[in-house]
């Protein structure tokens, strides 16, 4: 068996083994060059407009690659890393590695099939490339905090100052806002350490005559108000508050509402009433029911969006953007081509497919590549593709993610349009894993591409957001999406993971452990190496490619 003969590459793994270390290094070296050609994907839009695939579009570019290179001589170590962390139980089926997911990572909100379908259409259309801000330069401070945070600056030291009252005088230590606050006041200019002397006279509202009196007017009456007990006990209402709420414990209850003594003729009309509502909306003769939109279907459980593509198409951009605000009024970055990529989606659901991502399911016949056949065919925000070396390539990331997430939905509902996607498709890349290839060492990119990465980064405050009109800037250079480039640095990311898959697999074989792993699940490794390990040291500091486009 071989990945010629289009077999998938999971398949390949599990079939094929190398006698030694020098065949495996003999092997991978044409891999480095440009590798195999893989049998094309049986997928009628590609084959119609002469597109490679991703799996070729791989082996195509890192044999043209001139602005980037592996370094083969450093994977080793990192697939015996990756190994010891597959038997550590890294991807035990509880611990929601890729091949594995739980539902909740594709239906969080419990929705029905077709409904949680629609929420992962519209989520994988909606998802676009951008990046968090990272630290400029090394800092002269940089000290980590029990929680393991990374502080620089005047911060770090006052990290370090509470840290060591908290060594000293344990629980008893002043908190760490206390801390900050006397460290300001001592940076500026503040000798004495005693507290300021509080405007107002002492507190003596509680006292003995006080609460007996307070406790009687409310034991008189339970509907007294607190203005009330304020003007008769002489204090004011920020006190009387204080004794009701703090001294005596006592809170406000309401009122139990009790129904009206119906007579016996209004009791069979209420029923009646009822019985008889029951049966319009059972028929439903005028469909207004179908017209409305519940606020349990949502896209995410914080934010009421409704899950047809007939409620969304006509939505407003002033509603789309408030309901992916957060609570400081953030909103993520390229909104406007988020709401149009919904629009566009949807209009074609409603024209298509009847409002409903499950229809396009069925049609694909229980076929991964005619499914994605179908999506680049009707929906132009899945066309992962561009132009490299006279050819026209592609990677399709976020049109595999979707059938990913849709296999897993249809295998957990055991509907009849299931099916298995391995080992149908290929690796998929993101900026994170481009940037992880590079803190690995497995991914050099030339000087010209590294000095683009790092332009604009040694100012101070190169890493601040701006927001305008809906749009969002970031100091520094950006990378044309398709540009060669940034071509080569998706597709050199991916052939590290696939490389490290093959060496992965290897030394789990010559170790004698039953285990293997599939391209999926180190790449799920990588993101929770970086999630752990990588992201509380320097991970920030790595340059990676910024793209802004709509495809990964």
């Amino acid at each position: 068996m071989n990945i010629a003969e289009g077999h998938g590459l999971g398949d390949y793994l599990a079939h094929q083994s190398f006698q030694d270390q020098r065949l495996l290094r003999k092997r991978l070296t044409p891999m480095l060059r440009g590798g195999p050609t893989y049998k094309p994907w049986d997928c009628d839009y590609l084959t119609k407009n002469d597109i490679l695939d991703p799996e070729n579009t791989i082996s195509f570019v890192a044999s043209a690659c001139e602005h980037s290179k592996l370094c083969i001589e450093k994977f080793d170590k990192i697939a015996h890393k990756f190994a010891d962390k597959v038997k550590e139980g890294w991807l035990c089926e509880d611990s929601g590695k890729p091949f594995g997911l739980p539902l909740h990572v594709f239906n969080d909100v419990d929705l029905p099939l077709q409904k949680s379908l629609n929420r992962w259409f519209f989520v994988c259309s909606m998802s676009f490339s951008f990046w968090s801000p990272y630290l400029p330069g090394t800092p002269k401070y940089l000290i980590k905090d029990p929680d393991g945070r990374l502080w620089k600056g005047g911060k770090a030291l006052m990290v370090r100052f509470n840290d060591l009252l908290q060594q000293v005088y344990g629980s008893s230590a002043s908190s760490k806002s206390v801390v900050y606050e006397w460290i300001r006041r001592f940076k500026e200019g503040r000798d004495a350490i005693e507290d300021d002397r509080r405007a107002g006279r002492p507190a003596t509202a509680t006292c003995e005559g006080t609460l007996p009196l307070v406790r009687n007017l409310v034991e008189g009456d339970r509907r007294i108000t607190i203005r009330r007990i304020a003007r008769m006990a002489g204090i004011s209402l920020h006190s009387a508050f204080g004794i009701l709420h703090e001294t005596l414990g006592l809170r406000k209850l309401s009122a139990q509402w009790d129904p009206k003594a119906l007579r016996e003729e209004q009791l069979v009309r209420r029923v009646n009433l009822s019985r008889e509502l029951l049966m319009k909306i059972e028929a439903n003769e005028t469909g207004f029911f179908d017209r409305i939109v519940t606020g349990d279907a949502n896209i995410t459980p914080r934010c009421g969006i409704p899950l047809d593509g007939w409620a969304l198409k006509d939505m407003p951009f002033s509603v789309f953007n408030f309901l992916f605000a957060n609570a400081y009024r953030a909103v993520p970055p390229m909104m406007v081509e988020r709401w149009e990529s919904i629009k566009e989606v949807c209009t074609v659901l409603d024209e298509k497919f009847e409002g409903q991502f499950y229809n396009c399911v069925l049609q694909s016949e229980s076929n991964p590549l005619k499914l994605l056949s179908l999506m680049l065919e009707n929906f132009p925000c899945y066309r992962d593709h561009a132009e490299y070396g006279g050819r026209k390539i592609s990677f399709l990331m976020k049109a595999q993610m979707l059938i990913v997430g849709v296999s897993r939905i249809l295998h957990e509902f055991n509907d009849v349009a299931a099916f298995d996607i391995y080992p149908s498709f290929s690796i998929a890349t993101t900026n994170r894993v481009i940037q992880m290839m590079r803190f690995y060492g497995l991914l050099e990119p030339s000087p010209s591409v590294e000095t683009k990465m790092q332009r604009g980064m040694e100012k101070q405050y190169a890493n601040l957001f701006v927001q305008r009109k809906h749009e969002l800037f970031i100091l520094g250079e950006l990378f044309k999406f398709g540009e060669p480039e940034e071509v080569e640095m998706r597709a050199l990311a991916s052939r590290c993971v696939e490389l490290l898959t093959l060496r992965v697999n290897e030394k789990l074989k010559s170790d004698g452990s039953d285990a293997s792993v599939t391209y999926m699940d180190v790449d799920y490794i990588i993101d929770r190496d970086r999630c752990e390990n990588v992201s509380t040291k320097r991970f920030g500091q790595i340059y990676f490619p910024k793209v802004r486009c709509i495809f990964y």
